[in-house]
């Protein structure tokens, strides 16, 4: 800021307009008023006044040419390689090999036993089922023709009509009429009766006694029927009847008849009656009807007839007793010979077989067809044969119903019969009737089997003390329902021996209880002896049921035995031992948060060490799966010694690579002892090898896997502030732009955190943070509210933080060589928030104005040129000395005036002083103005950014117009 001095010239620049000479009075020396004027400030007021830092420079502020100012900065973030922290720590493993490694695989194998066919043989009978007695219906009373009167008394034809008359008692003549009995046309009688009425419809009396005689024709002549013959012994008078009873058993009568009638009459018995047409053909006559027939044979209309019978067949004296038998295989085959002249039904009931329901086995209304033959076949799978085991019969019932012959006559004897045959029998002729289940007493069952598990192992052992091992031998038994008549078992193990030296013998006769039975033994202490050439454990068995006990059996079940040698450990071996008798194979679990699933090796060492307590010498060979090289396991190999001092190798590991799945992070070994082959020897069991594996050092060049996160520190970043000057006060910034643009070539995520701390000369501090930033998703890292930093006019920002490289949800790779690097941008536009407290001071200027104390009257103008877009406050401050504008000043400055002023405007104002202005400026002074920054406010009065261009600058000009006595009376003035 320029400094300018003024000095007051007096008696330069006199005006002489209105002043006076007093002429009328003795002379006195003159003295008058006169006007100065005298420039006290000129300058100017804007920013690139105290914007001198280097940092401080223009950029263009939208399309009108305008500029305003910025501050920017560039820090370059110093590069930081991931290094050496890819590691996991050492590994170490110890096992022991021993000869308790001799081992025979489990051994397990099953046998199904089922039981012999179990059933009954078929059995038959032929039943002849006669008709026997016939029953017919009974016949109605039917009448014969008409017997007249002029017939049985001719001599009446001889009375003229009209005559009054007595009739005499006479002798009648025989007289025949015929009658056909509809219901048959020949019937046999083997009983009932035949009822004969005499209806007396004539004048006269009948009897007695009056006989009636059945007759037959026998091609010409007339037969009398044996028996056939009523007598009424007592009279029967006009308009009454009588009725006499045949009894027809041993008769036989034709279907057509002829009735005589003979006997004699009382007459009229004396009366007199008239004789005329009426009492001429006066008549008698004979209602025949039968009732409760039978017969031996007929030809007749036979209603239905019934034939039924209730009886069993015997079963074949069998081993087999049933009470309760569910048939697999059965049928029954019935056959059928209706000979008979009529059709009929046939019902057949077998209560000895049911359905699983519990209902006999039944056939209804079978037709049967007169003179014909059938054959029917009813499976009989399913039902079951009930019977007592001390009856073993089969019982049945059947019925056969005849179908009633009305209206036709038809040919029937007693002697007519059906005959049924009936057979029981298995699937096919012959063929025994076979069971799925049984109740009952069933053929005693010897079954038994053998067969062999394999003892394999790596050796050929001869024989073995076994330290541990169990037998179990596990028996599923569904043939069984009850206790009763359960099998029994007897297992034989032919080269497992006792501690006693005997065979291992299950049994003799162990219990198959029905369901699951277990049966374990424990093996420890038993000795196993085997030929070199065949190295299987032999076993028979037996399995067996007794007779006389009553059981109930499921017979188409398996019964399953299950037999299983595991876990045999042995104390001492005598046998032939391969090169890999002596093995282990395990595992060692990476216990690291980062999962691997391929690394190169950057360092590391595998360590073998083993201590050889066996005594034998033998070779060493050792494998892991997942470290390889050049496409090839780790794979590697020593002598032993027989010496027991620890002897082993060390593998360097650099250049290998580990491979392994993701989801499995173990290393798997392989440790190979090989001892001769080809010689028997006794191995002792507690004998051993002892290995320690170690890996130890173990680094990556890269890995690719889950990576738990590395940490990597980023050098602390400071960047001193100092482009902003003193003079800027209560000003923040709207707009501050702290970015940080990072460069990486890891390939996974990276999460940046960052804390930064502004600090400003007076204590004061502002943090911002950045957490969790992933700057490979977006290298470009904005700082949130830097404008809070920045407002604080601090001395310096601060970044301290670090780089997370790695998500153990991520798969991706990490290499030690791979990096991170970036660049601090900070950009700030001089787009300001005013408050009510923004500012710029303006540098003092020293003002000599000379005044003398006499002055009559001063006026201050001002002209200012204000080019923001705001409003602003200027207050001009005078102080005798400079330190009193600062706050350790010992007295506060004086305000000259304060002048409001609107946004881009010219400003012309003058002031009168008063004497105590004038006296602040009487004497060498200094002159500071201090430009208060009103700044914009939307329609709320919140403050608005306001802009400074680059090019505007407040002009500021004071000047004063004094008047001042001039006393020539007053000596040196």
């Amino acid at each position: 800021m320029r400094q300018r001095s003024f000095a007051l010239l007096t008696g330069i620049a006199v005006f002489f307009a209105g002043c006076s000479l007093d002429t009328s009075r003795s002379p006195v020396p003159p003295s008058w008023e006169t006007t100065l004027e005298l420039p006290l400030y000129s300058g100017a007021v804007g920013f690139k006044d105290f914007l001198q830092d280097s940092l401080i420079s223009t950029q263009p502020m939208g399309l009108s040419g305008d500029s305003i100012f910025a501050f920017h900065d560039e820090i370059t973030i110093d590069r930081v390689e991931v290094g050496d922290q890819l590691s996991i720590d050492d590994i170490h493993r110890s096992f022991s090999q021993s000869v308790d490694d001799v081992t025979v695989d489990n051994s397990h194998i099953q046998e199904a036993v089922t039981f012999d066919e179990v059933g009954v043989d078929p059995i038959a009978t032929s039943i002849t089922s006669q008709l026997g007695t016939i029953q017919l219906n009974n016949i109605d009373p039917q009448p014969t023709d008409p017997f007249l009167l002029n017939q049985i008394y001719p001599d009446i034809n001889n009375i003229p009509d009209g005559t009054t008359t007595s009739i005499p008692a006479f002798t009648m003549q025989p007289l025949v009429n015929p009658f056909t009995f509809d219901d048959f046309d020949s019937a046999t009688f083997s009983g009932g009766l035949l009822e004969i009425t005499l209806v007396n419809q004539m004048v006269i009396t009948l009897g007695s006694p009056i006989t009636i005689d059945l007759l037959e024709l026998s091609g010409v002549d007339t037969l009398a029927i044996p028996g056939a013959t009523v007598t009424f012994p007592t009279v029967i008078v006009p308009g009454d009847s009588a009725t006499g009873t045949l009894d027809l058993t041993g008769m036989t009568l034709p279907g057509q008849i002829l009735v005589r009638v003979s006997g004699s009459s009382a007459g009229t018995e004396g009366n007199v009656i008239l004789i005329d047409q009426s009492a001429k053909s006066s008549s008698f006559v004979t209602r025949i009807g039968a009732r409760n027939l039978e017969v031996t044979s007929a030809t007749a209309r036979i209603p239905e007839q019934v034939i039924a019978d209730t009886s069993f067949i015997a079963m074949a004296e069998d081993s087999n007793k049933v009470e309760d038998a569910q048939i697999h295989n059965g049928e029954l085959v019935l056959g059928i010979n209706n000979q008979m002249g009529i059709d009929a039904i046939l019902s057949l009931t077998i209560p000895s077989l049911q359905d699983p329901a519990g209902a006999p086995f039944t056939i209804a209304n079978l037709s049967l067809t007169a003179h014909n033959q059938q054959q029917q076949t009813y499976p009989l799978s399913g039902y079951h044969m009930v019977m007592s085991l001390d009856s073993q019969r089969v019982n049945y019932s059947y019925e056969i119903q005849t179908v009633s012959t009305d209206p036709n006559k038809v040919l029937v004897t007693s002697q007519d019969s059906v005959v049924l045959d009936l057979q029981l029998q298995g699937a096919g002729s012959g063929a025994p009737i076979t069971f799925a289940t049984i109740t009952g007493l069933i053929q005693p069952q010897h079954q038994s089997f053998s067969g062999a598990l394999d003892m394999n192992s790596d050796s050929e052992l001869l024989s073995a003390h076994l330290s541990s091992g169990s037998l179990a031998i596990q028996i599923t038994n569904p043939l069984n329902e009850t206790v009763s008549g359960a099998p029994l078992l007897t297992v034989v193990l032919k080269e497992l021996f006792t501690p006693t030296g005997d065979t291992l013998r299950i049994g003799p006769d162990q219990v198959i209880q029905p369901g699951l039975n277990q049966i374990d033994i424990d093996l420890t202490d038993h000795e196993l002896r085997l030929p070199r050439n065949d190295q299987t454990l032999h076993y028979a068995a037996q399995v067996r049921t007794l007779y006389g006990e009553v059981g109930t059996y499921n017979l188409l079940d398996t019964l399953r035995v299950d037999i299983d040698v595991r876990d045999l450990t042995f104390s001492e071996v005598t046998g032939y031992f391969t090169q890999d008798a002596i093995v282990d194979s395990n595992s060692i679990a990476l216990d690291n948060p980062t999962k691997v699933q391929e690394a190169e090796l950057q360092s590391g060492v595998m360590s073998l060490t083993v201590e050889n307590h066996l005594g034998l010498v033998a070779e060493v060979h050792f494998t892991v799966d997942e470290f390889q090289k050049n496409g090839s396991r780790l794979d590697t190999s020593f002598a032993l010694s027989a010496d027991p001092n620890p002897q082993g190798i060390a593998l360097p590991l650099p250049g290998y690579v580990l491979n392994m799945p993701l989801d499995s992070q173990y290393v798997h070994y392989v440790s190979r002892v090989s001892i001769p082959s080809d010689q028997e020897m006794t191995l002792t069991f507690g004998d051993s090898l002892n290995i320690s594996v170690d890996i130890t050092d173990l680094s990556f060049r890269s890995v690719t896997g889950l990576i738990d996160p590395v940490q990597v520190d980023i050098d602390t970043i400071r960047q001193s502030i100092t482009a902003f000057p003193d003079e800027l006060q209560g000003i923040e910034f709207n707009t501050v732009n702290l970015v940080f643009q990072f460069e990486s070539n890891i390939g996974l995520p990276v999460y940046l955190t960052l804390n930064l701390l502004a600090e400003n000369e007076a204590g004061d501090t502002a943090s911002a943070r950045i957490e969790n930033w992933n700057i490979i998703d977006n290298p470009v890292v904005e700082v949130p509210h830097a404008e809070r930093l920045i407002n604080l006019r601090p001395d310096q920002i601060t970044a301290v933080g670090s780089a997370t490289v790695g998500d153990p949800t991520a798969l991706g790779t990490v290499a030690t060589d791979q990096y991170l690097d970036g660049l601090l941008t900070i950009d700030i536009p001089l787009e300001l928030i005013l408050t009510g407290d923004s500012r710029i001071e303006a540098p003092a200027n020293q003002v000599d104005t000379g005044l003398p104390s006499e002055l009559q009257r001063a006026v201050l103008y001002t002209q200012i040129n204000n080019p923001f877009d705001f409003g602003t406050q200027v207050e001009i401050l005078v102080s005798q000395d400079t330190l009193n504008f600062g706050t350790g000043g010992s007295a506060p400055p004086d305000t000259l005036f304060t002048l409001d002023l609107i946004p881009n405007a010219d400003q012309l104002d003058s002031l009168v002083l008063g004497q105590d202005q004038i006296n602040l400026l009487s004497d060498s002074t200094y002159i500071k103005p201090i430009v208060y920054l009103l700044g914009n406010t939307d329609a709320n009065g919140n403050p608005l950014p306001s802009h400074f261009l680059s090019t505007d600058s407040l002009k500021i000009e004071l000047y004063g117009s004094v008047r001042v006595l001039v006393d020539t009376n007053q000596e040196g003035q």
